[in-house]
């Protein structure tokens, strides 16, 4: 899967996907689908351009389409379910849609003596969609969609936005192509070294604009992402393969084991060692 653009799981024939997962990384990505997101169990951050949200158990978060957006797991841990819907579903109002940015995307749950009308109104499909989700074989497609059009209607009538101007919509479609020569040069690069002034090449801007344009876009700073990317590379193959973890940790761009063995254990809370064992076991 590409770095810069997660490939969204639906089709024309199936504009509509939804998976329960826990504890929840992914690197800066964007799609074209709209993003349902709801914390069943424990906390999960989750960012959004340059934001950060930390979601409580029961909040909501919408994701427009086109918005970089990336997850990163709490130490209490997360059972989360995700809905993803295509614009296609909307027909004669994708347009429309597509231009329409919702202007507080954190819906937490409220507390008591809140106004929580809105909330109770997008919590009610959701909850659906996940009780089809479970069905399996024996799911209803004729109430998928009957839940996943209710969703739509509120998401798009009753949920406060913001409008794009053609000239928004422009310079944003323009930003997201510069991120594809940044990330694509990590993915394709991540192993050996990367210094800041070889990124900023690649995307045609000075290092000192790079770096704002950068963390405005994505969030965090380059160094962070590119040891996210990294960390995140190094768990897939300790997971996966039986290559020794000295091996992985330079394979994946690091040059110092105790430098990897720090870094791994500060982003994933436990050592390469121990994911391996986990793994074994």
């Amino acid at each position: 899967m590409r770095a810069w653009q997660q490939k969204g799981r639906t089709t024309s024939t199936r504009p509509i996907h939804s998976f329960e997962t826990g504890d929840i990384e992914y690197s800066p990505h964007w799609h074209d689908e709209i993003e349902v997101v709801y914390v069943m169990q424990g906390r999960q951050r989750v960012g959004l351009n340059q934001d950060s949200y930390t979601l409580g158990e029961g909040d909501l978060f919408l994701i427009h389409s086109g918005q970089v957006h990336h997850y990163a797991p709490l130490p209490e841990g997360s059972r989360v379910f995700i809905i993803q819907y295509g614009l296609t579903l909307y027909d004669e109002l994708a347009e429309k849609v597509r231009v329409r940015i919702v202007a507080q995307p954190h819906i937490p749950k409220p507390r008591q003596g809140e106004d929580g009308k809105l909330y109770m109104r997008l919590l009610k499909p959701v909850l659906e969609l996940y009780q089809e989700s479970l069905q399996q074989d024996q799911e209803c497609p004729l109430a998928v969609k009957a839940s996943i059009y209710e969703l739509m209607k509120i998401v798009y009538r009753d949920v406060p936005h913001q409008v794009y101007s053609g000239y928004e919509q422009t310079r944003h479609r323009t930003k997201l192509e510069r991120l594809q020569h940044v990330f694509d040069y990590v993915e394709a690069h991540y192993a050996n070294e990367l210094k800041l002034n070889q990124l900023a090449a690649v995307s045609n801007m000075s290092v000192y604009h790079f770096s704002r344009f950068f963390k405005e876009a994505t969030g965090m700073t380059v160094g962070r992402y590119i040891t996210s990317y990294r960390v995140t590379e190094a768990d897939r193959l300790l997971q996966l393969t039986d290559v020794p973890v000295t091996e992985i940790a330079y394979r994946c761009g690091f040059r110092s084991i105790p430098t990897f063995n720090r870094v791994f254990k500060q982003l994933r809370g436990c050592s390469p060692s121990a994911v391996r064992k986990i793994n074994l076991s």
